[in-house]
C-alpha cells in the first residue's frame, strides 16, 4: 500500500479534477477529525485546544491542512470567549439594585429601606428582595419587570447596565394641550411643572402618582421665543392653554420647578430619581419651587408687575405673545383667570 501511494499522488496531480474532489474530500475529513477532538478536550479540561501541527503530505496538502487547522482553533477560541460573558450575572443586577437604592436615599429626607422597597413590591416574602440586593439569588424576568413598573427603573438598565436608572413613559403630543385628557385620566397625586434654566427654557411636565411612580408629559416645549419657529409658537399657546387648565381644575395638586441645566440633563436621561423633588423647598440640591407657570398666565400683569426682573426678558416677551396672539383670536381682552 505504501508503494502505491506516490503513484495516487502522482496520478492525482495530473488530474484536475480528481485533485480538487481528493482536495475537498480531504478538508472535510480534516476538519471533521479536529472539531472532534476539540470537543473531547473541551469536556474533560475546558481550556483552549492547542495548536495542531500541520502533517506533510505535499507542498498542496500543507496550505489546506494548516487553513482548516487555523479555522478550527480560531473557532475554539470564539466559543470560548462566548462562553466567558455572564449575560445576567448575580452580582451584577445586586450591584445596580444597590445603586437604586442609593440614588432614591440621596436627594430624600425620608431614607427607604429594603424592607420597605420589599412591601411596596408586594413581596409575600420579605427577604427574597434581600437576597436579590445580597447577590445570593437572581430574580426572574417577570419579577425584574414588575419591579420596574412600581419605581420606574430601566429593566434593561437593571439586567444589563445599558442606559440609566430611570425610566418614565412619556406621553407624547406635538400640542400639549392634547395630553390634557391623558394627565386628568391617569389620576396623579401632584403634577410638576419642570423648567429648564437654560437659553431655550425648555419645559416639562411630571406626574407622580406615588411617592415611587412617576410619568413625563413630553420634553420638548420651548418657551423663549428666540429658539422656536412656527410650530413653536404653536406649542407656546397650547401649553399656556394647557397650565391655564390645570391651575383652574386642580391648582392645589400643581407646582412649578426651575432647575439647572445639569439638573435638567440628568432628569430627561433618567439619572436623576424623579421623586427628588418631593422633597422642595427642604431638598436644598435644587433651586426652591417658583411660580413660573402659574405666573405664566397672568399675562396682564395683574398680580405682579415686574415679571422681567424674576425671569428675564424672555419671560415677558413670551407673555405678550400670548396675549397678542390670544386676543386676535378672539378680540377680546384676555382674563388669566
Amino acid at each position: 500500500m505504501s508503494e502505491a501511494l506516490p503513484d495516487i499522488v502522482k496520478f492525482a496531480s495530473n488530474n484536475p479534477l480528481i485533485s480538487t474532489v481528493i482536495g475537498g474530500l480531504f478538508v472535510a475529513v480534516i476538519t471533521f477529525l479536529f472539531q472532534h477532538l476539540f470537543k473531547m478536550n473541551s469536556v474533560s479540561s475546558q481550556t483552549a485546544p492547542k495548536q495542531i501541527k500541520s502533517v506533510h503530505i505535499s507542498n498542496n496538502s500543507n496550505s489546506i491542512i494548516n487553513i482548516a487547522n487555523e479555522i478550527v482553533v480560531n473557532d475554539a477560541v470564539t466559543q470560548e470567549r462566548d462562553n466567558e460573558i455572564p449575560l445576567h450575572n448575580e452580582n451584577a443586577v445586586a450591584n445596580r439594585l444597590k445603586e437604586f437604592l442609593k440614588l432614591i436615599n440621596v436627594h430624600s429626607v425620608k431614607k427607604v429601606s429594603i424592607y420597605q422597597l420589599s412591601q411596596i413590591a408586594g413581596d409575600k416574602d420579605p427577604n427574597k428582595l434581600t437576597r436579590f440586593f445580597n447577590g445570593e439569588e437572581l430574580p426572574s424576568f417577570e419579577y425584574i419587570e414588575n419591579f420596574c413598573h412600581t419605581f420606574s427603573l430601566n429593566a434593561d438598565w437593571v439586567w444589563s447596565g445599558n442606559g440609566y436608572p430611570f425610566s418614565m413613559f412619556d406621553i407624547n403630543e406635538t400640542f400639549p394641550s392634547s395630553s390634557y385628557a391623558s394627565i386628568v385620566g391617569s389620576c396623579p397625586q401632584r403634577i410638576y411643572f419642570i423648567l429648564s434654566n437654560t437659553p431655550e427654557k425648555v419645559a416639562t411636565i411630571i406626574l407622580k402618582f406615588s411617592d415611587f411612580s412617576y410619568q413625563r408629559v413630553s420634553c420638548q416645549w420651548h418657551l423663549n421665543l428666540d429658539h422656536v419657529g412656527s410650530t413653536g409658537q404653536k406649542q407656546i399657546l397650547s401649553l399656556y392653554q394647557l397650565i391655564c387648565r390645570l391651575y383652574s381644575e386642580y391648582g392645589i395638586y400643581c407646582t412649578d420647578y426651575e432647575i439647572s441645566q445639569r439638573t435638567w440633563n440628568d432628569l430627561i436621561e433618567g439619572k436623576l430619581w424623579p421623586g427628588s423633588f418631593s422633597d422642595f423647598p427642604i431638598n436644598r440640591k435644587f433651586k426652591a419651587p417658583s411660580h413660573w407657570a402659574d405666573d405664566l398666565r397672568d399675562v396682564n400683569h395683574r398680580y405682579a408687575p415686574d415679571y422681567e426682573k424674576l425671569y428675564g426678558m424672555w419671560f415677558t416677551r413670551t407673555q405678550n405673545f400670548i396675549k397678542r396672539s390670544l386676543q386676535q383670536e378672539k378680540n377680546v381682552e384676555i382674563d388669566y383667570d
